[in-house]
């Protein structure tokens, strides 16, 4: 689902909870800045003001010769970030503002690269690069933790807009946007190209296409109605001539907004920009024309198809009731995003009037004001487009009611407290000058404004001040209820649409190729061989340097260490991290639920989806929204995993728990979890039946919508244990396991009610409970002093271990069908299943190798969007994200090795690459963000020496590491795990790639289920192959080789193993209530009890071992690696 845009980044901070040092930092720096008037290398002060947001001071100039526009935005944050934006309407659909943006990025006439994006990306000390083209404005953002590097990347950057390289080497153009290709005269025509590709991929989102769609039925005959990014169907038409055209309309310093950000001397940088291009140029009137759509004087009604595979229903579409809004000021634009937030509260008349009527699972309500007419949306996902004249009649009369009967004071108190409390902690976030910058460039863009962030309190204030006296029931009677400028809008999936109209493009490619002369084919292939002879051609690396600022013997290693307390006390274990903040505090409480039976982990996974849902028995779900938004902000509560890397063979299944909070109402916030943990109604079977209809409507937009998260979770849980755990939990077999219980709950809802109150007496249990607080440490007792009422009234019970290790799982080639144009995959293995352990060196080498062999093979020739690499502590990953195929990025994995071996990589060459790496993993962290990913690292063992270590093999790279990097990437080709989404077409057409092809619209099997062992069997896995003679010798077994083996039976084979090694005494387990005893043998009983005492096997439901059942090789596993990790502690005991 799409979140609602929250009201965040345009809140005034909460003083308090701010570090004193770092506000004092922002302001007594504010002398240096100029004065109004003033003019500073060609810039002339306009305006000053403030931006507590970030805790910044302001300048607003003007660059007098050429018209320029910059904002500095001063503070103490070193992360510097440079935009220049320029207002680019959309004024087609052949994506010409995106592909002038990525052909800018490519190189310019003093930076003469054809991928100088890249280079910066991957070989200097830049913190962030990117380009972004909406429909009103193209920006181009840069960051880095050098003042130096921000200057020369600033350079990079205003040479790439104003000079772009475009002008002298048109195979930008057609490597970029679209061309045709013909490799030799046998070979099919094709049509090809990065933005072609990349928008072919972005039209398979439904969500994405009611967005585009609304704005269409919207302003019919205005901007907003094209696709900034182009539509495939569109993109071939765009000329490389177009392209200079809109570089010379729109490309001057009259249309461009500058903004500097963070702790720089900006003189510097606007003596640059003056002297090396602004007076260069003239002011002058440029026309930017969004061509602002008249009002309608009745509600618009349109319905649009899909294209959908075969298997789509028109009960999957989306149906939307969306406002235009004219002429609305910047306050009454803050008014109607608090409007928005309140339409979305359950308990608001618009919400209850949607239940009520029964034609959807989930109403959202979206407000969108970045757009020259800002718009409203309600819209309801996974319905009939029958549905939509029902939605229409709702929102009006429900606007009408709230119009005459008012706003709930209460919830608006509460939406805005808890907006002011969120924004208080955007200083947590990462990239905080990139994404300020980017916001501002949008504002400007679409309204003319350079302070929306600056005056944002003063609206919040005003909003404040006239709750009460009608002012936002005015705003909806004026702006929804009175507004005929609207559109009810049906986007309804076409089922085999999709499969058609990839047919019709290879029946035009067909037509066309047809159609050609000898003369005409023979020149296409020349052509093509001409553009794959300059496209295969690298930059040179001689005129890398002139894009580095900082050399290695100038990066710092400087952590911060944070303190950290760890007590356990009556079985639970206390955390706590101090961190320099005010009355805020981030907690998480850990719950063991190891002791769930397989076969109830789904309804675990319910439970925890259910807290903060449904009522409790003290308060509805309407007043439990209100609660958590006072007292549990950010409030989650999901199924996790956990582990110690030093000490834990597996992973720790857990119920996760956390919250932000203010130390004064800790209180309120303890005895609110505690209603929430212990007295969630689950009777309530009316809204357990729509919470599980509301989650099936998301997960059906989320196995739609997420291509490339799907991948991700599939291809890693091949082979981690955690990530299969969470697959089973969270994935396809959670989807009809809801399904199931929505048949349940309308027939039996006893059993699904009785289960979920059987779950939480299981798992609200104080045994091995762990509870982490970050903040100031003076608050550390009083938080405890409050939580510590809740903890004890839990009970302190034994856990019964369960064995995990039989969930089904992942193959570990993996095809997955989705409605997609385009392909994602990933091939990817822990370094537990390779020759060598991580080390930071090969970050550095993983970027020499995607940057001079991925992105070239892959983007440049294949025409891949993104190539993602990654080498970390879990593993060596590889993936394509929008790529036109399968198996060629397969075949291009399985050159890396090749490549390494001969590419001939200089030291100096490999430092631009280091310099790189080691911004990824300096990058500076909120104080209340920092002690959370201290004390969390703590407890998954590590620490800042591990950092340091990461950073000074990150240093220490050497050339000849290359190869052995690439050696390493040779064995995750051959025992890796390999998994693509894709089109069931193109996933049949690579079958053999795969061992399985699974359809997320289908019933998901039981997938590897692990069998039963043998005698046989178990001997050969324990012991070796050939040994089962010889363990029958040894008394160990007993009996014929190929008879099952049961559970008694490896219960007394593994403890006479145990025996005769003399490693009895060394594992003294607790003692254990079996309550099947008087079945088994007394030899049996005697291993049963040592090796339940160990947690190594484990008992059922009714604490009963069952030992006449089979054992599973899966059990067996988990048996092994419990005793190793029993016996590795024991050592370190002694």
């Amino acid at each position: 689902m799409r979140r609602v845009r929250a009201l965040i980044l345009v809140a005034a901070l909460i003083i308090g909870c701010l570090s004193p040092a770092t506000l004092m930092a922002a302001v007594n720096d504010s002398k240096t800045l100029p004065q109004i008037g003033e003019v500073v290398s060609g810039f002339k002060a306009l305006e000053k003001g403030k931006m507590e947001i970030v805790n910044g001071q302001t300048v607003l100039f003007e660059h007098v010769k050429s018209g320029a526009k910059l904002l500095y935005i001063k503070n103490a944050d070193k992360n510097r970030a440079f935009d220049i934006s320029f207002k680019t309407p959309a004024n087609d659909n052949t994506g010409v503002n995106h592909v002038l943006e990525h052909v800018s990025t490519a190189g310019s006439q003093k930076y003469p690269f054809k991928d100088v994006f890249f280079n910066i990306s991957n070989q200097t000390y830049c913190s962030y690069i990117n380009a972004f083209t909406t429909n009103t404005m193209t920006s181009y953002p840069v960051a880095s933790m050098s003042e130096a590097q921000l200057l020369k990347l600033a350079d990079v950057y205003m040479d790439c807009v104003f000079n772009p390289f475009i002008y002298k080497e048109p195979n930008l153009f057609k490597r970029e946007a679209w061309r045709y290709e013909k490799e030799n005269e046998r070979a099919p025509l094709n049509l090809t190209g990065i933005i072609y590709s990349e928008m072919q991929g972005s039209t398979d989102d439904i969500e994405n296409a009611e967005v585009r769609n609304c704005l269409k039925a919207l302003f019919p005959n205005g901007t907003m109605s094209n696709a900034s990014g182009g539509t495939p169907e569109v993109i071939p038409t765009l000329t490389y001539e177009d392209v200079l055209k809109v570089h010379e309309t729109y490309y001057h310093p009259s249309n461009a907004l500058i903004v500097l950000y963070g702790d720089i001397d900006y003189r510097s940088f606007l003596k640059l920009l003056d002297e090396n291009y602004l007076s260069q140029y003239d002011k002058k009137a440029i026309t930017v024309d969004y061509k602002d759509e008249k009002p309608f004087t009745t509600v618009a009604n349109k319905t649009y198809d899909f294209p959908a595979g075969e298997n789509a229903t028109t009960d999957e579409s989306i149906i939307s009731y969306a406002y235009a809004m004219t002429n609305i000021s910047q306050t009454d634009r803050v008014g109607m995003s608090i409007i928005a937030e309140y339409l979305n509260q359950g308990s608001s008349i618009v919400q209850k009037a949607f239940k009520r009527a029964n034609i959807g699972n989930t109403l959202e309500v979206y407000y969108e004001d970045s757009l020259p007419q800002p718009v409203l949306v309600f819209s309801v996902a996974n319905t009939s487009p029958s549905k939509k004249e029902a939605l229409g009649r709702i929102v009006d009369e429900s606007m009408k009611t709230l119009v005459t009967k008012g706003f709930d004071e209460t919830v608006l108190e509460m939406i805005i407290a808890n907006t002011e409390f969120n924004n208080a902690l955007v200083t947590e976030g990462s990239h905080l000058g990139v994404n300020i910058a980017v916001a501002v460039a949008q504002y400007w863009a679409a309204h003319g404004e350079y302070d929306y962030f600056s005056s944002y309190m003063s609206h919040i204030d005003y909003a404040k001040a006239h709750m009460t006296d009608g002012y936002l029931e005015q705003l909806v009677k004026k702006y929804i209820v009175g507004n005929k400028h609207a559109a009810l809008v049906a986007t309804v999936p076409k089922a085999g649409l999709l499969e058609q109209k990839r047919a019709q493009q290879k029946k035009q490619l067909a037509a066309k190729e047809a159609s050609m002369t000898k003369e005409e084919v023979a020149k296409l292939i020349s052509e093509t061989a001409s553009f794959n002879n300059w496209n295969a051609k690298e930059d040179s690396k001689e005129h890398i340097k002139e894009l580095q600022a900082v050399s290695i013997k100038d990066l710092p290693i400087e952590l911060k260490e944070y303190s950290i307390k760890d007590v356990t006390d009556n079985g639970v274990r206390y955390l706590s991290a101090n961190a320099d903040v005010g009355d805020t505090f981030l907690a998480d409480l850990m719950f063991d639920t190891s002791g769930v039976a397989v076969e109830d982990l789904h309804y675990l996974q319910l439970y925890a989806n259910l807290i903060g849902e449904i009522s409790t028995t003290k308060h509805s779900i309407d007043e439990l929204s209100t609660l958590k938004s006072m007292y549990l902000h950010n409030f989650r509560c999901t199924t996790d995993t956990w582990a110690n890397a030093k000490t834990d063979f597996t992973y720790r299944p857990i119920l996760d728990v956390s919250w932000l909070g203010l130390i004064g109402e800790s209180s309120k916030s303890a005895n609110l979890l505690e209603e929430l943990l212990l007295e969630t109604d689950f009777t309530q079977t009316d809204e357990l039946l729509s919470y599980v209809k509301t989650a099936q409507s998301y997960y059906k937009d989320y196995f739609s919508g997420s291509p490339y998260n799907i991948l991700y979770q599939y291809n890693t849980a091949a082979y981690l244990s955690d990530q299969n755990y969470s697959v089973y939990m969270k994935q396809t077999a959670y989807y009809h396991f809801l399904k199931e219980v929505e048949s349940l709950l309308q027939k039996e809802p006893s059993k699904v009610t009785s289960k979920l109150q059987q779950i939480q007496d299981k798992i609200m249990n104080r045994t091995h409970l762990m509870s982490v607080f970050a903040g100031n440490e003076s608050h550390t007792a009083t938080f405890y002093k409050a939580l510590n009422t809740f903890i004890s009234r839990l009970p302190e019970k034994r856990i019964n271990t369960q064995n995990y290790f039989n969930l089904p799982e992942v193959p570990t080639n993996l095809g997955i069908a989705m409605d997609t144009t385009v392909n994602y995959n990933m091939l990817s293995a822990s370094f537990g299943n390779l020759s060598k352990d991580f080390s930071g060196k090969y970050l550095p080498l993983m970027n020499v190798i995607s940057d001079n062999f991925l992105t070239a093979q892959l983007r440049y020739q294949n025409n891949v969007y993104s190539n993602i690499e990654s080498v970390s502590w879990n593993g060596i990953s590889l993936s394509t994200y929008m790529d036109p195929y399968i198996d060629k990025t397969l075949n291009t994995y399985k050159g890396i090795e090749s490549f390494t071996q001969s590419y001939a990589l200089t030291q100096e060459s490999l430092d631009g690459y280091i310099l790189k790496a080691f911004s990824e993993y300096t990058l500076p962290q909120g104080e209340l963000s920092g002690a959370v990913n201290a004390v969390f690292n703590y407890m998954c063992g590590y620490s800042n020496n591990e950092t340091v270590k990461l950073l000074e093999e990150i240093k220490s790279a050497q050339v000849s590491d290359l190869k052995e990097l690439g050696q390493l990437i040779n064995e995750v080709v051959e025992v890796g795990a390999w998994t693509s989404v894709g089109s069931k077409s193109n996933l049949e057409k690579n079958k053999k790639l795969y061992d399985q092809i699974i359809s997320l619209q289908d019933k998901v099997a039981e997938l590897n289920q692990s069998t039963n062992l043998t005698k046989k069997d178990f001997i050969d896995l324990l012991l070796g192959e050939d040994t089962y003679n010889k363990a029958v010798i040894q008394g160990l077994i007993s009996g014929k080789s190929d008879e099952i083996l049961t559970r008694e039976e490896a219960a007394i084979s593994i403890y006479k193993l145990l025996e005769s090694q003399d490693l009895i005494e060394l594992l003294k387990g607790s003692n254990v209530v079996i309550k099947d005893a008087n079945t088994l043998s007394e030899k049996g009983l005697k291993a049963v009890e040592f090796l339940v005492g160990n947690n190594c096997m484990s008992l059922d439901e009714d604490n009963q071992f069952n030992g006449t059942s089979p054992l599973s090789e899966d059990d067996l596993l988990q048996i092994v690696l419990q005793i190793g990790h029993l016996l590795i502690v024991s050592d370190e005991v002694a």
